[in-house]
């Protein structure tokens, strides 16, 4: 049998092993995500980062090629200033709860960024909505969430968990034919993320979607008309299960509840029966600006917003101005900007575009209450988003197929 013979038949199976690296490398890194987020007491940023250390090593022997773009070379930027401002920070050794958080984003954005720009980017999203509802299950299993909602869990930081895997199941969707089941596990997402009652992530999600819907409102409409019927079924099928334990009733309506709470304290801006936190985040926005006017370009270094009053701005314009200046503000704030440049790529899909300028809209807003500059998910995002957008169209194209038999 002649060497080509034998390369040939060799070639598809080390394109399946591959792919099926890739997927697994995707599932583990979003496990060790959900797992630092979700038990972030035991499983430090610190332990998260030599797990994802392992996880770069490992990628790098499978296929020795990193994808790095401009908006990991902003952030890679941001971090080093944080690091550059230990020199006059207040509190150096408090610094390490934004250094070590803000290094795992950088490496989850190689990593999420690399296997996807890279490998078979349909497999890597599965591998990452595998790992995401492995440790979802863990999550129930340990807390019982979402039947359950304990005081002491971060339910921002769990409805970050659920927001990345709307987002990651609606890319997937966007870019195979069989959409059922995706949209099915976009809509069971979403029912979490209304759950944990975290009110900036569902208006978040709210307001990205109106958003997409009014700038791509003809993509908006085409995609709605033609999954309808799927759309109506999985919310059915989501009701049934949901009225078909009390538990879970009371969990949604929770949710509802505080939503709606948050609509009213937004249009009253001031503090409502049942939420008492607008006025207070009012007066550390107001103290925070104060303090920054003082020092506006360089800020007071990292964390000092916390050493000098004991706790954060809860918003990440002021934290960012406050400890970093304008140049830590610019430097992170620019990521979303330059991705949102990359939507005019004629390349992408209508509906992938709609898509990220939805994510996009929604994890800025997200920013403005809450000190989310170094949370991975936002990490895994600008990765899948970027990777994506630098790729030719989704939809099974020919010269797609042709660049996944090229690759090694």
């Amino acid at each position: 049998m002649s060497s080509s013979s034998e390369l040939a038949r060799l070639e598809p199976i080390g394109r399946r092993l591959v792919t099926i690296e890739s997927g697994f490398l995707a599932a583990a890194c979003t496990l060790a995500m959900v797992m630092g987020t979700a038990f972030y007491d035991n499983v430090t940023t610190s332990r998260l980062l030599l797990v994802l250390i392992l996880l770069l090593l490992i990628q790098v022997l499978v296929s020795p090629r990193l994808f790095f773009c401009r908006e990991f070379a902003l952030y890679l930027a941001f971090v080093a200033y944080l690091f550059l401002t230990l020199l006059w920070t207040p509190d150096p050794v408090l610094g390490t709860n934004t250094l070590f958080p803000a290094v795992d984003f950088i490496l989850v954005q190689i990593i999420m960024g690399s296997l996807v720009k890279f490998g078979e980017a349909r497999a890597v999203l599965l591998g990452t909505l595998i790992g995401l509802w492995v440790g979802a299950g863990i999550l129930t299993y340990a807390i019982g969430f979402p039947f359950i909602l304990p005081r002491d869990m971060s339910y921002n930081g769990v409805a970050a968990i659920y927001l990345y895997g709307l987002y990651v199941a609606l890319t997937l969707a966007c870019m195979t034919r069989s959409k059922a089941l995706l949209l099915l596990a976009a809509l069971l997402a979403m029912a979490h993320i209304v759950a944990t009652t975290s009110i900036k992530t569902n208006l978040g999600v709210l307001l990205g979607a109106a958003a997409a819907g009014v700038v791509y409102f003809r993509e908006s409409l085409r995609l709605l008309r033609r999954h309808v019927l799927v759309l109506v079924l999985g919310v059915c099928a989501i009701a049934y299960g949901i009225a078909s334990s009390n538990l879970a009733i009371e969990g949604l309506q929770r949710g509802v509840d505080r939503v709606t709470l948050g609509v009213n304290v937004l249009q009253a801006r001031e503090d409502q029966s049942g939420y008492t936190g607008f006025d207070e985040r009012t007066y550390w926005a107001r103290e925070g600006l104060k303090a920054w006017a003082r020092n506006p370009l360089f800020g007071n270094g990292v964390e000092a917003f916390r050493a000098d009053y004991g706790i954060t701005s809860h918003s990440a314009p002021i934290d960012l101005l406050y400890n970093t200046g304008l140049i830590g503000f610019v430097l992170f704030y620019a990521m979303f900007v330059s991705l949102a440049v990359r939507l005019f790529n004629p390349r992408a899909s209508p509906s992938l575009r709609a898509l990220t300028f939805a994510a996009v809209v929604c994890n800025v807003f997200i920013t403005f209450s809450g000190t989310v500059f170094y949370q991975t998910f936002q990490a895994g995002f600008i990765a899948i988003g970027t990777a994506l957008l630098l790729r030719p169209s989704q939809h099974g194209s020919a010269h797609e197929r042709a660049s996944t038999r090229g690759l090694r």
